[in-house]
């Protein structure tokens, strides 16, 4: 497997981390498709 980002409209030169915190915590399956989110994130194990 390769890993990489690839983009149509250049190279990606930088990424921006966050750690989990609340606003993550306050993710549930009901309000992830409202927030635009695909999967609700494990947060402890994050």
């Amino acid at each position: 497997m390769s890993w990489g980002v690839h983009s149509e409209v250049g190279r990606l030169r930088t990424v921006m981390v966050h750690r989990p915190g609340l606003e993550h915590r306050r993710l549930t399956p009901a309000n992830m498709a409202d927030l635009l989110f695909d999967d609700v994130i494990w947060v402890d194990k994050a």
